[in-house]
């Protein structure tokens, strides 16, 4: 009785050892398959990711891995014996190799199994290849520092209209200060018509002078005949603005008392919290106390005060019609700083040009978008160069990128070169694990425009990682990867704390990246 009582629990045991190593084998099964499930679907820093995932797998148990892996198709196979190479590269390439050789070495091997063997072989090749010609060849790709944003110069010059702006003129005349030489490199493909009324506009500014100007040339005699005629035409716009006479009309003069003065009020923005450079409305109400039997025009001044200083945005006519009271009023008005500005209008009398009332509305802090611009070479195993810009156009930093994938595939290619377009993009993680994409936040991208688009890709990121250490190499220290754009971990601490600060001080947490080749 006792035998066969024991003889039913050892057989029950016996069962569920067998049952429990069936379970543990198809779990590991499903590990495997789920993850070469993805091979089609991954690009950029999920490629990354998964290729960290795979080597794992493959290192864990590489019977089971090399078993599955030579029944994927032929496509599937030379994606996962790239993902696998690239995974080496992060721990020992050549020790790698060795192992590969050892199992093709085994006899027991089936001839897919030794087909995909020969794919890895190929691939550590082909790596090998592609340093070495990265080290032989000698293009020059050198960019230059840029001060400040031409894009956004080009914006400006794009909003000075008949209706002058003094913030406006102060933001393209400081632009020219900060680099004189890239500023008119910038202008050299805008209309006559554009150019005229940017003198105009910078003269206006009073940021700048005859003297300042005359340094200018001093400091910069390689100038082009085309820049030395645009210095002389500032001097000559100079001379013609001071010599204009004008009505000071920000002093209060005293207006006559049988005028009534009307009541303007603040209804709305259009946009309550405007985003630099962006056009939106002011909406306001005119009121009269008292109706009158005559028509009546007045000038309004829409002017704003910032740092303790008055910028004129626009005048506006307005005429209250025999017997009318009251009017709404959309204006135009556009900011070009985040810092608080508070919103006054004054009412000037139409035929005197006299200060009648002087209203101090609503403050108002416009948001900045960060811009970055990454600017890669046509040959990608070459370094490219990132610049930050802030939401005014003023350049805060710049560093050497990489946009070179694994391949150096077309960026219309999954898991080739970075794709050039237009992105928006926010700081995102750290991600993990650190070695791939670095101890700091990383750039999340997504593409609006471009080649980006086109291609279909995703999942492009901007973001640090492991440096490579063969100092030979001619983008050394940054490593490629699957489409991302590759700066080292002390540039990404840096751009993070840029970007982070200038969220915090009223820029938008979303930026916007153009992704360009020259």
């Amino acid at each position: 009785m006792k035998t066969r009582l024991f003889f039913r629990i050892t057989l029950i045991v016996t069962l569920l050892i067998s049952l429990l190593g069936v379970s543990s084998f198809a779990s590991k099964t499903e590990s495997i398959n789920d993850l070469f499930g993805q091979l089609n679907s991954v690009d950029g820093f999920s490629a990354e990711n998964l290729s960290i995932t795979l080597y794992d797998k493959f290192n864990s148990d590489e019977t089971q891995f090399v078993e599955r892996a030579s029944e994927l198709s032929e496509e599937n196979q030379l994606k996962l014996a790239s993902l696998l190479v690239y995974a080496a590269e992060y721990d020992n390439l050549d020790k790698f190799k060795s192992r590969v050789l050892n199992l093709i070495e085994n006899s027991q091997n089936t001839y897919n199994e030794v087909t995909f063997f020969e794919k890895i072989l190929k691939n550590i090749d082909k790596v090998s290849s592609s340093e070495l010609a990265s080290i032989t060849s000698s293009e020059d790709v050198s960019n230059k520092v840029l001060n400040f944003n031409p894009k956004q110069l080009l914006k400006l010059i794009n909003k000075i209209g008949d209706n002058e702006d003094e913030e406006l003129s102060e933001s393209i005349t400081l632009l020219f200060k900060k680099d004189p030489k890239l500023f008119m490199d910038t202008i050299s493909e805008v209309t006559n018509i554009e150019k005229n009324n940017l003198l105009k506009s910078m003269a206006s500014s009073n940021l700048i002078d005859e003297n300042q100007v005359n340094n200018i040339m001093n400091e910069n005699p390689e100038l082009s005949g085309v820049e030395q005629e645009f210095i002389n035409n500032i001097l000559s716009e100079l001379r013609t603005h001071n010599n204009v006479p004008r009505n000071d009309i920000n002093s209060i003069n005293k207006y006559k008392k049988s005028l009534i003065v009307p009541i303007v009020d603040f209804i709305s923005l259009d946009n309550s919290t405007p985003e630099i450079g962006i056009e939106t409305n002011l909406n306001l109400s005119v009121v009269e106390m008292t109706g009158m039997q005559t028509d009546r025009n007045y000038i309004l001044e829409v002017c704003i005060l910032k740092n303790n200083k008055e910028y004129t945005k626009r005048y506006e006519n307005i005429k209250m019609s025999k017997g009318v009271t009251n009017l709404s009023l959309s204006v135009p008005i556009t900011f070009y700083s985040s810092e608080s500005s508070t919103i006054k209008v004054k009412v000037l009398d139409n035929q005197y040009n006299e200060l009648m009332k002087e209203y101090s509305l609503a403050s108002v802090s416009a948001v900045g978008k960060w811009h970055i611009d990454v600017c890669l070479p046509t040959n990608r195993s070459y370094k490219g160069h990132l610049y930050l810009f802030d939401g005014t156009g003023n350049s805060l930093l710049y560093i050497e990128c990489l946009g070179k994938s694994e391949s150096n595939a077309s960026m219309y290619q999954s898991f080739g070169n970075t794709p050039t377009g237009e992105y928006t993009g926010y700081l995102y993680g750290p991600a993990s694990p650190s070695s791939s994409y670095g101890p700091y936040k990383v750039v999340n991208m997504t593409g609006v425009s471009g080649a980006i688009v086109a291609s279909g890709r995703s999942d492009i990121w901007i973001h640090g990682g492991n440096p490579i250490t063969d100092t030979t190499n001619s983008h050394y220290p940054l490593r490629v990867t699957y489409g991302c754009v590759r700066i080292t971990n002390s540039d990404q601490s840096t751009l993070q704390n840029i970007i982070s600060n200038l969220v915090s001080n009223g820029h938008s947490s979303v930026g916007t990246i153009s992704i360009t080749e020259y």
